[in-house]
């Protein structure tokens, strides 16, 4: 598709996610435009914003106007957070010659219920030039993020308080309404995974929830830590198991400040900076990182592959990294993301 042969043929290449407010993707933002200009592709990141952030109708609409914006050869990439919404547009880009690809997060590849999000579905629904057609991803796997999550606070526990038969721990969802946060904590969102399914196949010690449900703090710190200072209030409670970081953060100042009693294990989600400062101040114990940066940026060279070399399109899928008083200082050295994200918008001319 280069005439050229040299595969230096410009391209425009968008990225639409579900909230282009969320702190959480500044660095996701980062990496992917170092990748247009390392590339030399034009694109921007996108997405809904103040009362449509997170709506996917919103975000399946702006996919929708970029596509007719976009020429045969050129790329779009998205966050997909189900198996429905999303099928019209995708079908739309590929019939348009665009190529689409599934960045950051992705459907349950085994739900409860419901279409699965695999190859076999994906070759059903999907066709580029009546051939059957996979939607490659870039990035972690929610509900396996959360399963190793819970598996790292288990081996806290035992190392922290010892010598008990079970243990309570109290998992939180900041985001219900987003199905990709969900599926790291919640088993009724994936039949394979998530914090809740790891932490009832236990014994040995056991570790039961407590009240047997999972709560939904508000995605705010101040009121997280109300919510959870009244939930453990007179309760025996080992652990608080957070699907993001206000709930990390919260429990963690709520327990130095001897608001609820310890020793507990107090985990988040994400590389945020208040939560890595209440790992260095000792009273969060550890949190899950999963990439943001390389989430934004390994879309591009897959694509480039792809459409200047005709390499076939594949799943580029890692791990997630844990993060304690040990390896934080690290992570603290760098400056902020947003520090970056201005020095790109000044220096890079992305079209």
């Amino acid at each position: 598709k280069t005439e050229s042969g040299a595969g230096d043929t410009t391209r425009t290449a968008p990225f639409v996610i579900q909230s282009i407010d969320n702190a959480f993707f500044v660095p996701l933002i980062c990496g992917y435009q170092d990748a247009l200009n390392q590339f030399g592709w034009n694109g921007s990141v996108t997405g809904p914003t103040g009362e449509t952030a997170g709506n996917v109708s919103a975000q399946v609409q702006i996919i929708s106007n970029q596509i007719d914006n976009l020429d045969p050869g050129d790329v779009l990439v998205s966050t997909i957070l189900d198996t429905t919404a999303y099928n019209d547009v995708i079908q739309q880009a590929l019939d348009n010659d665009i190529l689409y690809i599934n960045g950051h997060t992705t459907p349950a590849t085994n739900p409860p219920d419901g279409a699965p999000w695999n190859y076999e579905t994906m070759q059903e629904e999907f066709s580029y030039k009546d051939q059957p057609m996979i939607i490659p991803h870039v990035g972690i796997r929610d509900a396996r993020g959360g399963a190793a999550m819970a598996a790292e606070c288990y081996e806290r526990l035992q190392q922290k308080i010892p010598d008990k038969d079970e243990y309570t721990v109290l998992i939180t969802n900041e985001l219900p309404g987003n199905p990709a946060v969900t599926r790291r904590v919640n088993a009724g969102a994936a039949s394979t995974g998530t914090a809740e399914r790891y932490f009832k196949a236990q014994s040995d010690p056991s570790v039961t929830l407590l009240n047997d449900q999972i709560i939904n703090p508000p995605a705010n710190i101040a009121e997280a830590q109300t919510e959870i200072i009244n939930t453990v209030s007179g309760q025996e409670v080992d652990a608080i198991v957070c699907s993001a970081f206000w709930g990390a953060v919260g429990a963690g100042q709520a327990l130095d400040a001897g608001e609820i009693e310890g020793p507990k294990v107090i985990c988040g989600f994400d590389l945020v900076r208040p939560l890595l400062n209440g790992i260095n101040d000792g009273y969060i114990d550890f949190t899950v990182g999963q990439d943001p940066y390389s989430q934004g940026f390994m879309n591009i060279p897959l694509a480039w592959m792809y459409v200047n070399r005709g390499i076939e399109m594949k799943d580029i899928e890692w791990g997630v990294s844990v993060w304690d008083e040990e390896n934080v200082p690290f992570a603290l050295e760098r400056r902020s993301w947003s520090d970056l994200q201005s020095w790109q918008n000044q220096n890079y001319d992305l079209g």
